[in-house]
């Protein structure tokens, strides 16, 4: 039983895990607010958790920042795009089931597809060329 308490006993590894999850969730959550941050939030949160997954244990908060300070431009170039097509997309899905007559529902579908293979497409080709540097 004493045992459960030392720092390398699994019950402490998996509640420091869980301590450095909720803290990493914060920090997206208040860095978030600014939604064009999104981005930036979303890639520092991913570099802590993938630095937790292959068994590094990071300070979470100067990290955190640190990444959110490295990855601000270009994720907020990827970002906002793609919000402001899923601006697009959305007004266009609340005119069609809100203003336009029910019996052309069906007139989504093509705006649909045509807006995910587009925002595919266009994140495929970030990625590629990424590699490619």
């Amino acid at each position: 039983m004493a045992d459960m308490f030392q720092r390398s006993s699994a019950a402490m590894r998996f509640l420091n895990g869980l301590g450095t999850l909720i803290i990493c969730n914060l920090l997206f959550i208040i860095t978030s607010i600014p939604i064009f941050t999104i981005g930036a939030s979303l890639s520092a949160m991913y570099r802590i958790t993938f630095e937790m997954h292959m068994g590094r244990d990071p300070y979470v908060i100067k990290d955190y920042f640190r990444y959110f300070k490295e990855t601000i431009k270009s994720s907020t170039i990827i970002w906002v795009p793609c919000l402001i097509l899923a601006g697009v997309w959305t007004s266009s899905l609340y005119i069609v089931l809100k203003v336009i007559d029910p019996s052309y529902k069906y007139l989504q579908y093509p705006i649909y597809l045509l807006y995910r293979h587009l925002l595919w497409y266009w994140s495929n080709e970030r990625l590629c060329l990424r590699g490619k540097n």
